[in-house]
């Protein structure tokens, strides 16, 4: 599943951990469990929003879940 397009600039390493994180989620829905769906979903989000700010202003910035 790609919703957004890798470019040249995106590690192979970034790369693959997101395959594995997409991974991680199907293998929860598959099983049916939604806690575990909630948690490798947000990991994922998580990862992903740190790599898009790196990427950007060379700084991985804050948590996006921090609600404080």
């Amino acid at each position: 599943m790609t919703l957004v397009q890798p470019t040249k600039r995106d590690s192979a390493e970034r790369r693959a951990q997101s395959h594995e994180e997409h991974l991680a989620i199907l293998s929860a829905v598959e099983d049916g469990d939604c806690d575990r769906v909630g948690v490798a979903t947000e990991t994922h989000l998580r990862n992903g929003f740190s790599a898009i700010l790196s990427r950007l202003v060379d700084d991985p910035g804050p948590d996006p879940f921090d609600a404080e």
